[in-house]
């Protein structure tokens, strides 16, 4: 099957628990895998620890994880996850002590089932 690319942008800064993104797919069926392929950079590194979740229906199955100082973070998947109509993508802002970190660039690479 052919791939399903999201590709995301949120500028600014994000506050604590803040829901940068929210999405409810409509028919295809898309597995994002334990070993799927996400990107993601800030153009204005952190100035703490940053952590966002990526969630489907509020239960989260990845993260991003920025050091301090960094652009680039540690992306982890917790376990490969497929997404029906009317389920719903959030990207959140869990935790950390980060008040600078900015321009979030997130790109998410799936399979359509």
């Amino acid at each position: 099957m052919p791939p399903f690319q999201l590709a995301l942008f949120f500028p600014g800064t994000y506050t604590a628990t803040q829901n940068v993104w929210h999405m409810t797919f409509l028919t295809n069926s898309i597995t994002f895998n334990q070993g799927a392929w996400i990107a993601a950079s800030l153009r204005v590194a952190t100035n703490g620890t940053l952590v966002f979740g990526i969630n489907k229906n509020t239960v989260q199955f990845a993260t991003l994880t920025w050091a301090n100082a960094q652009t680039v973070p540690t992306f982890s998947v917790i376990a490969a996850t497929t997404f029906l109509a009317n389920d719903v993508l959030d990207i959140n802002r869990v935790s950390g002590t980060d008040t600078a970190a900015a321009r979030l660039a997130i790109t998410l690479l799936g399979v359509r089932a």
